[in-house]
């Protein structure tokens, strides 16, 4: 992923936010994500269905640990 991407979208979501959801709802839907995978979701696509998220980033990406990492820093509170 491009880097002047992630940047510019760390910028945008400074000022519009990000929905928030809790460590336990973030470790509940960590452990369903097996079945998710089954059905053949990504990571993020998983995420996004979860919690009814609309974010580019998450639905087209296909890294599991760098997905991981932009969820914990913007959606996990």
């Amino acid at each position: 992923m491009d880097n002047t991407l992630l940047q510019d979208l760390d910028i945008a979501h400074q000022h519009f936010g990000f929905k928030k959801v809790t460590q336990n709802q973030y470790k509940d839907w960590c452990h369903g994500f097996v079945f998710d995978g089954l059905r053949n979701l990504s990571y993020g696509q998983s995420f996004c269905r979860r919690f009814g998220i609309q974010d580019y980033i998450l639905n087209r990406s296909d890294s599991g640990h760098r997905m991981d990492y932009y969820i914990r820093k913007h959606y996990v509170r």
